[in-house]
């Protein structure tokens, strides 16, 4: 039976019980970290897989507790011998979930903390990740690094949603120099029919 104050999750985790949460579930899959709901920015299978503020890192610690009293709920409605497949799918896909937002706020702490000083791209589409890591780790805010390039502060946000897609290369250089990111370049052909 659910608790006077608790309700169910909505649609894509039906059986998870939200107590005194005040956001349905399938919400909280829906909207992005950092606000979305509010239109800030929509999503895009290729953002950076780093929390890049502030505003994302207190969201996002957040979004890490209702998950894990999603898991608490989940655990305390079913007894782990009586679960069902699905059950056991949901409270799996929760813990998994809180899993890896642990990860980004742990990784976020490191960089903030400055002791991280190297870092590395597998490829081109991995230096918009490596800009938005190095920033952190320099202490700098979204705002310092605008100043430092002569831009609005909005511009650097726009850069790192959008995983500096609309900077040209030249801006992307004028980052790493603001920066004072020292990086070595490699490039290696590879097999065009290889997989």
């Amino acid at each position: 039976m659910l608790p006077p104050e608790g309700r169910f999750g909505g649609e894509l985790l039906p059986n998870v019980v939200e107590v005194a949460s005040g956001l349905a579930f399938s919400d909280f899959f829906q909207n992005e970290r950092n606000g979305s709901r509010k239109g800030n920015r929509p999503h895009h299978d290729w953002r950076p897989a780093v929390i890049t503020n502030e505003v994302q890192y207190r969201a996002t610690k957040a979004h890490l507790r209702q998950f894990e009293q999603a898991a608490v709920n989940l655990g305390v409605r079913t007894d782990s011998g009586k679960r069902s497949k699905l059950e056991q799918l949901e409270l799996d896909a929760v813990c998994a979930q809180a899993d890896d937002l642990r990860t980004e706020i742990e990784e976020y702490e490191r960089l903030r903390s400055g002791a991280v000083l190297t870092f590395e791209a597998t490829s081109l589409a991995d230096v918009a990740t490596l800009l938005i890591k190095a920033r952190i780790a320099r202490g700098w805010t979204q705002g310092r690094l605008a100043d430092a390039l002569g831009v609005a502060e909005q511009q650097v946000q726009r850069y790192e949603s959008t995983a500096y897609r609309s900077a040209s290369l030249a801006r992307i250089c004028d980052v790493a120099t603001a920066l004072a990111l020292d990086m070595s370049e490699k490039a290696e052909l590879r097999d065009p029919d290889a997989a």
